[in-house]
């Protein structure tokens, strides 16, 4: 394993971290909005957009509003898919 990747893992490994100890909390639901999802994940948009692209991510949106969201739980499966 190259130094890149053994950081790249970590990196996710962390990430994965922090949205498992969002996700315990009480308050917080399981739909997240496209920016908050891009905190977590630390990514761009045009990253989010491109798994959605992809069908990887699935992005939903509340009737007559603009604003995006995703779920948290497809987030951790995407990270433990990727890590």
């Amino acid at each position: 394993m190259t130094a890149i990747n053994k950081q790249v893992i970590d990196s996710l490994e962390s990430i994965k971290e922090q949205i498992q100890n969002l996700s315990s909390r009480q308050d917080q639901g399981d739909v997240i909005s496209y920016e908050h999802a891009m905190e977590l994940l630390e990514c761009s948009r045009q990253f989010l957009d491109s798994l959605r692209a992809d069908g990887k991510l699935k992005v939903y949106r509340f009737a007559g509003k603009r604003k995006l969201y995703v779920k948290r739980s497809e987030i951790m499966g995407l990270m433990e898919h990727v890590a």
